[in-house]
């Protein structure tokens, strides 16, 4: 086990100490991108549940994320590359990140087509000018007990190929641990709840924007401004603050670069 994914288990029992008091740290317009930043997500069903999470962003940034989805239910990375039409919509457009989540059971049960997708995947986003940022997904609400190995493959890629990780895994583990009477799944275990969607877009809001999710709104609507995901404000700011709290411990000081780019 590497010491970075022993700091990322540790950050479970860390994240119970985390005492409300950033909840007044709220994001404030004027210290985000003027120019919304265009991101490209890869994945399954994982991502695209309860309305997905591309259109949780665009909603909750209100304009300052673009989120795109490149999405079909049950598939992996290696389906994606394969089938051709996520990687002809990375190469046509201007894509300043692009999110890759695979299958649930592909880093657990075929390790090597994992991280092969995953390396193919961002050497063409780079390619094109774009980062990469690997969803780190979560175990089956019935299997606690392949987090580590999950967390792990995700960390190896990331280390591999020098990307970023957006911890959703991480935040879903602490989340389960600190408020278990949060239902983050769905009945089958593995699929998100509405709930569990926005714990999931609080992070990648973090994570891209580099920015504290803590104030956002409690709520997400479709096109039609019908409700796809509605909270009670004290959950939703649990969530953003857990969310806030796991990206920072498991990132560390945002990247000067990025931050220049924010400006």
């Amino acid at each position: 086990m590497t010491h970075r994914l022993i700091i990322r288990l540790s950050v479970l029992s860390l994240l119970t100490l985390i005492p409300s008091a950033c909840s007044s740290n709220k994001p404030k317009d004027a210290d985000l991108p003027k120019t919304p930043r265009r991101v490209l997500f890869i994945g399954n069903s994982v991502t695209s549940d309860n309305g997905g999470i591309p259109n949780a962003l665009n909603r909750l940034s209100k304009g300052k994320l673009d989120c795109t989805p490149c999405v079909e239910d049950a598939k992996t990375l290696a389906w994606h590359w394969s089938q051709g039409t996520a990687r002809k919509v990375l190469r046509s457009e201007r894509w300043d990140e692009v999110v890759l989540q695979d299958h649930s059971i592909q880093p657990l049960q075929k390790p090597d087509i994992f991280a092969l997708f995953i390396r193919r995947f961002d050497e063409q986003a780079k390619g094109v000018g774009a980062r990469t940022v690997l969803f780190m997904t979560w175990p089956r609400q019935d299997q606690p007990g392949n987090a580590a190995a999950i967390f792990h493959a995700y960390e190896d890629a990331a280390a591999t190929n020098h990307t970023s990780i957006a911890p959703v895994g991480v935040a879903f583990q602490a989340s389960l641990k600190k408020r278990p009477d949060l239902n983050l799944y769905r009945e089958d275990n593995l699929h998100p709840s509405p709930t569990g969607t926005y714990l999931a877009a609080c992070v990648f809001y973090k994570t891209l924007l580099h920015r504290t999710p803590v104030g956002l709104e409690s709520f997400v609507v479709d096109d039609k401004g019908a409700p796809l995901i509605t909270l009670p404000p004290a959950d939703a700011q649990f969530l953003q603050e857990l969310a806030n709290q796991t990206v920072e411990s498991e990132t560390g000081p945002t990247d000067p670069e990025i931050e220049r780019l924010l400006k």
